[in-house]
């Protein structure tokens, strides 16, 4: 298992590391990252184009592995340019003393960035911030509601693996929250300390104290050759990252810098107060050690060094180990060493056996033989897969044409489906038949066809509709049942003649031909064959009365039948009959795409028939007007006849024959009517019958193409990724995931023996699928299918072992409805065709393979000698780091030989080639088998002692050259201390230097801050007595003239235990009494401001400086020299201590910066004086 974690990379160093440690993470996990972490890649750089879909091109790839969009890859970079412009204005109001609108804003830049020409894109941040530190935050700030959904969504998903409390880690499961990015660029060097509030403040709220949080910083080294002085933009590099690392020292103060950042004044939760360290560890990377440096490119060593270092930390075992030694470490050591920011550095070297590679270049292999043999995919030059081959159905053979398997379906008797034979109707046949014999080339047939009735030449066609044939087991035969009776009715059954009645023709004539009759001929034609005038709102459907009712039931039975066939049929053509698995389902969806093609083809031929027969019906023939216009002669004839009479019939009412003849006679023309009106009813229902099924086939054949885009061909227009692409793709990006773990050792390892770079694959196995593997695999996958509404759905999945021997299989779709399906379904057949690879693999574990070429620990420790040490360099004479640690990451097993070579053999050696060690190395488990880290670690190691940061603090003086403090640095308290360092080197004339974080931490609001230093000259602030319980107590006390009682600035206390300025200004510049319950009370600064101006106005000039000059450095009363004094009593190092008597200076430094610091406040305030009296 892996301890659950969230990984947070920042810019574009963030985003590759990441990437590098998702391929490790997936190495793993055999293909699958852990549940357990949680991956997140914020950059302003937009991954998507114009258009809405992922730009590829844009995407960070190691071989198959990227951060997906949205989950893993957060954009949150926007249009700046109206922001910036609002800044702008309001900076602009500020200098007028106008109201503000968004001061929380106003460490940006604005007014620099615009006034100097900055492009109008560069403000866009979404194709980058472009090395603008400045940029970089301010995209965060506007985006910072989806930073914290994101943090949200991860610590929520992962509390319920977390327990216990940092107070106890060998007993708790904390979430490890690891930050890394780069101090060189835009992005990740501008949000490095936010991202450190912002999942804090969210991880406080979620999961209180049971989580860690770590940050990992390339240094600008890690970009050049060589280190410092080389590449473009270089120099911008160093002093963009040293500008970072001034602000990260601030952050890292231990009790924490007590300042306050706004991302959003409206939202009480987006004020985040910093009162403790930004991060509980923060690693200082720097590729270019004293030993063995690692050079770039990055992508070839300390990216993947770093993740492997991640890794590392993330480990079930050797990550808890090394996490609960680290923080007993800081608890226990920090309370020995002067207090102060302190950093670690850390390195790790890795060997390997690449069974993760050769498992995944042989599933991926097979996966993409499997796939070829399954589609047949035709490939164009450019090696694009374009369509299916329609010819390789073994089965039938490569000369049949799409035509004839449509017809050969449509022809034949039954068809068997499991246990169900299923008959195939004679409707079904006459399609068939028809295309087979091109009868709308046969005018002979349709000329029969077309003149005649239900009874005439469409009486097969009405058969065919209306027969539906059956299997009766019983009989071991097929029956025909017929759905209606039609063919056996007659107008004269509904409609009798007087002979039958018992009236005359004279008297029957109301009777048969009145419309107001129910059972007139009229009435009779029309309930039972509609109005042929009368159409619906779907003009296509006539009304057709009850013959049309009659036939909705044949049409439906004969569409279910039909469905049901086709799925038989599309199912047995696709998983096959034949007992070879590469016979039976190889080269089946093409086929089966150019039988549906074809069968929709026909439906239309026999539909195109049906017209060429209404249209000569119509048409040519005029039959409807022909019948009709017989049928109201017949009538006319009738109603002449109907009184006449003969002496010769007394027996019949003296009736003529040829009355009831004439009655006869009408009743025969319109049954003759009718029989042409039910052939127009079963021309049109037959066309609606076959146009469903056409349509049914034809949306069925939308669901092959999709299949064809998800296996095979993929499809821009809906973003769908192939998946035979896919696995190609995945395999040369297993490929070239290989040959860059090469990169990062020696690739001549076997022949030299020689380790280098940040990791070694000491051993290569590689095994080769063949046609029998092919086969299985074929063998397991299987198409399914069910009917639904329009068409049939399909199903492809694989028949999976169930979890015994006696077990069912489990069967699991592929899926085209996740997000990523062609990922999704490369996972699924991998786990399929990497199944013969755990019978080929010989087990190979690292503690195994190693001994093959290191015969004992003690060669495995002097081949690894020096290549896991820390990544930076130690300044000459500078305080060494307080904690040196070492891990030794293997799994061994238990096994005797392996423990003693490791644990004795290796740790011996090690130790006695790096004394500097003090004799611990822990060997710490792994569930990872097939790897070995080892990891050394230097903590508490003072900003100072880095080589890099001396290097890089030449380049950014050079910054201020050409670039204002408020352009260098992204927090308002560097921008004050920036000011102030040119100020103490040109009005104090001493050398320049960078202020101590602890005095930075209290420059954040500089009016506020250079007003205490007046309030002290003025007495507004002054040491007090009071009484309190009935004892005196001491305080530092705020009281304007105006005021009755002062405000404290401490608290209250009755020992003589003096207060540090440090903590009166912290103090003061909160604004609110320090007594428990009385922090309602709070210093108005307009009021103060106000109440100086008016006290130097009345002192005036003189004896307004006059009180300044008292307070200066070179006044023993004054509070310069009293902040300088107190240096004195700090530098008494305790005995535990004396080890760190020059960190102790160093530390110590922050009573001269500060004092300085009043000096100038001073120096300008009498400076101002002079100008106002000079004005």
């Amino acid at each position: 298992m892996t301890r659950p974690a969230i990984v947070i990379g920042l810019g574009g160093t963030g985003q590759q590391v990441l990437t590098f440690l998702k391929k490790e993470l997936l190495e793993i996990g055999g293909g699958e990252l852990p549940r357990e972490v949680k991956l997140l890649a914020f950059d302003t750089a937009s991954r998507v184009n114009a258009g809405g879909a992922t730009d590829s091109e844009k995407i960070f790839r190691l071989g198959n592995v990227a951060l997906e969009e949205n989950t893993e890859y957060v954009c949150i970079g926007k249009d700046l340019f109206e922001v910036v412009q609002r800044i702008k204005y309001d900076q602009e109001r500020a200098a007028r003393g106008e109201q503000l609108e968004i001061q929380y804003l106003h460490w940006f830049p604005a007014k620099e960035l615009l006034e100097r020409g900055l492009a109008r894109a560069a403000f866009n941040t979404t194709q980058g911030a472009g090395a603008y530190r400045t940029l970089g935050r301010l995209s965060l700030f506007e985006n910072v509601y989806v930073v914290l959904g994101a943090l949200q969504q991860a610590m929520q998903q992962l509390q319920g693996q977390v327990r216990g409390a940092r107070s106890n880690v060998a007993n708790s499961k904390l979430l490890e929250i690891l930050i890394v990015g780069s101090f060189a660029g835009g992005t990740g060097a501008g949000t490095i300390v936010d991202m450190a509030w912002l999942a804090r403040a969210q991880a406080d709220q979620i999961l209180k104290d049971q989580y860690a949080l770590r940050g990992f910083f390339l240094l600008p080294t890690g970009f050049v050759a060589g280190g410092i002085g080389g590449g473009a933009d270089q120099a911008g590099k160093e002093g963009r990252g040293f500008a970072a690392w001034h602000e990260l020292d601030r952050a890292m103060l231990s009790g924490g810098s007590h300042n306050a950042i706004v991302y959003n004044p409206a939202d009480p939760r987006l004020t985040i107060k910093c009162e403790t360290a930004a991060y509980d560890v923060t690693y200082l990377i720097d590729p270019q050690r004293a030993q063995l440096p690692i050079q770039p490119p990055p992508e070839e060593g300390i990216f993947p060094a770093i993740a492997n270092i991640m890794s590392f930390i993330l480990d079930d075992q050797a990550g808890l180990k090394y996490t609960e030694n680290l923080i007993n470490i800081l608890v226990d050591t920090r309370g020995h060493i002067p207090p102060g920011v302190y950093h670690s550095a850390i390195g790790a070297y890795t060997l390997k056996v690449p069974v993760y590679y050769t498992q995944a270049q042989f599933s991926h292999q097979l996966a993409r033989e499997t796939l070829k043999e399954l589609l047949v995919p035709e490939v164009n030059p450019k090696g694009r897969v374009t369509h299916l081959s329609q010819q390789h159905n073994q089965e039938v053979g490569q000369d049949v044409t799409g035509a004839q398997l449509a017809v050969r379906f449509l022809t034949k008797d039954a068809l068997k489906s499991g246990e169900q034979t299923l008959p195939v109707t004679k409707l079904l046949q006459l399609i068939g038949d028809h295309r087979a014999k091109n009868a709308r080339q046969e005018p002979r047939l349709i000329a029969a066809v077309a003149p005649s009735g239900l009874t005439g030449g469409l009486l097969p066609y009405f058969n065919a509709l209306n027969l539906i044939t059956e299997w009766d087991p019983e009989q071991n035969k097929m029956v025909d049942k017929a759905l209606t009776g039609e063919l056996k009715w007659v107008v004269w059954n509904e409609v009798p003649p007087c002979r039958v009645a018992g009236d005359t023709p004279e008297q029957a004539w109301q009777r048969i031909t009145s419309d107001a009759m129910p059972k007139s001929v009229p009435s009779v034609r029309r309930r039972r064959f509609g109005e042929e005038s009368a159409v619906t709102s779907d003009a296509r459907v006539k009304l057709r009365g009850e013959f049309g009712k009659e036939l909705e039931g044949p049409k439906t039975a004969q569409l279910r039948r039909f469905r049901q066939l086709l799925l038989a049929q599309t199912l047995l053509d696709l998983n096959g009959a034949h007992p070879d698995p590469r016979i039976a389902r190889g080269g089946k969806l093409g086929y089966v795409r150019a039988f549906y093609k074809e069968l929709s083809d026909t439906c239309a031929y026999f539909i195109g028939f049906l017209n060429d027969v209404r249209e000569k019906r119509h048409t040519d023939l005029r039959l409807a007007q022909q019948t009709r216009n017989a049928a109201d002669a017949a009538l006319k004839v009738y109603n002449a006849e109907k009184t006449h009479h003969c002496w010769l019939t007394f027996w019949d009412d003296n009736t003529h024959p040829d009355a009831h003849r004439a009655q006869r006679n009408y009743l025969r023309a319109e049954q003759r009517d009718m029989d042409r009106r039910r052939g127009d009813i079963l021309i049109d229902v037959l066309e609606e019958t076959v146009t469903e099924m056409r349509t049914y086939v034809d949306k069925t054949l939308e669901e092959i193409d999709n299949w064809i885009a998800h296996l095979a061909v993929g499809d821009d227009n809906f973003n769908i990724v192939g998946l035979y692409p896919r696995v190609a793709e995945s395999l040369e990006g297993v490929k070239s995931n290989h040959d860059l773990d090469m990169r990062q050792g020696n690739p001549k390892f076997q022949t030299e023996r020689q380790l280098a770079k940040v990791s070694q694959i000491i051993a290569d196995h590689t095994y080769q699928s063949d046609g029998t593997m092919v086969a299985q695999s074929l063998e397991k996958i299987r198409w399914a299918g069910e009917e639904v509404a329009d068409r049939l759905r399909l199903i492809c999945g694989i028949d999976f072992p169930g979890d015994t021997p006696d077990a069912p299989t489990v069967y699991v779709p592929f899926r085209r409805d996740v997000q990523n399906p062609a990922t999704h379904n490369l996972r699924l057949l991998a786990r399929l065709t990497e199944r013969p690879y755990q019978s080929l693999q010989q087990e190979q574990p690292l503690a195994k393979e190693i001994a093959n070429i290191y015969p004992d620990g003690a060669a495995l420790a002097q081949a690894l000698h020096n290549h896991a040490e820390p990544f930076y360099r130690v300044l000459g004479g500078q305080t060494p780091p307080a904690v040196k640690q070492t891990f030794l990451r293997v799994n061994y097993e238990n096994n005797a030989a392996a423990k003693d070579y490791f644990e004795v053999g290796f740790t011996t050696k090690f130790l006695s080639d790096n004394k500097t060690l003090g004799g611990t190395l822990s060997v710490v488990p792994s569930q990872d088998r097939y790897k070995l880290t080892l990891v050394r670690s230097d903590d508490l190691i003072p900003s100072e002692t880095f080589d890099v940061r001396h290097a890089c603090f030449a380049a950014y003086q050079q910054m201020f050259n050409n670039l204002t403090s408020r352009e260098v640095h992204i927090f308002p308290a560097e921008q004050q201390a920036a000011s102030y360092q040119r100020l103490i080197l040109i009005k104090l004339k001493k050398p320049y230097r960078i202020l101590r974080p602890e005095v930075a931490a209290l420059l954040e609001d500089r009016s506020h801050f250079e007003m205490f230093f007046k309030a002290v000259a003025h007495g507004f602030i002054v040491k007090k007595t009071g009484v309190g319980d009935g004892m005196e107590h001491r305080f530092w006390g705020y009281q304007l003239p105006q005021h009755d009682e002062p405000l404290y600035l401490t608290p209250p206390r009755i020992d003589n235990t003096p207060w540090e300025h440090f903590e009166v200004i912290r103090c003061y510049l909160t604004g609110r009494d320090q007594r428990p319950g009385h922090d309602v009370y709070r210093i108005n600064w307009r009021e103060l401001q106000l109440a100086l101006t008016k006290r130097e106005r009345e002192l005036g000039r003189e004896q307004a400086t006059d009180l300044y000059r008292a307070q200066q450095a070179d006044k023993p009363n004054g509070i310069v020299h009293a902040i300088s004094a107190e240096k004195a009593n700090a530098m008494q190092v305790p005995a535990h201590q004396q080890a760190f008597t020059q960190q102790a200076a160093i530390a110590n430094q922050k009573y001269d910066d500060l004092a300085d610091v009043a000096q100038v406040v001073y120096v300008e305030a009498i400076e101002h004086l002079q100008q106002l009296a000079g004005s």
